[in-house]
């Protein structure tokens, strides 16, 4: 009797292995693929070409945060209700990557990012 539910136990526990492994497949086989073969889930999210945000520290004074930017080449858009919140366009065309590493070396930057684009699919509404 034991060993009657033991192995029955195995069979469902290896038909339901089975299932989800065939599942995960499918549902990675439907994802649409992008030129390069990454699906798009793979692909980091896209961002505003020239933009990046921009946090200082609350403390830092107004003038400092203006000729900071001046001197990284970038013009303030938006100033945030957050304390020390930004959103500033480059105006070189350095590579937002770049300028991302430039102002992280700023002492009184405490985060420096994309300004990534955000939209939602069909399928979610449904």
């Amino acid at each position: 009797m034991f060993l009657k539910m033991l192995i029955g136990l195995l069979t469902i526990f290896i038909l339901c292995a089975c299932g989800a492994a065939d599942a995960d497949h499918n549902a990675r086989a439907a994802e649409p693929a992008l030129n390069d073969g990454k699906s798009a889930r793979q692909q980091p999210a896209p961002f505003v070409p020239d933009e990046v945000i921009v946090c200082f520290s609350p403390q830092t004074d107004k003038a400092f945060i203006k000729n900071t930017a001046a001197r990284l080449n970038l013009t303030i858009i938006k100033v945030f209700k957050t304390p020390g919140l930004f959103l500033m366009r480059i105006t070189d065309a350095s590579p937002v990557e770049m300028m991302i590493k430039r102002l992280k070396k700023v002492a009184a930057v405490t985060c420096a990012e994309p300004n990534y684009t955000v939209s939602t699919s069909d399928a979610a509404i449904r």
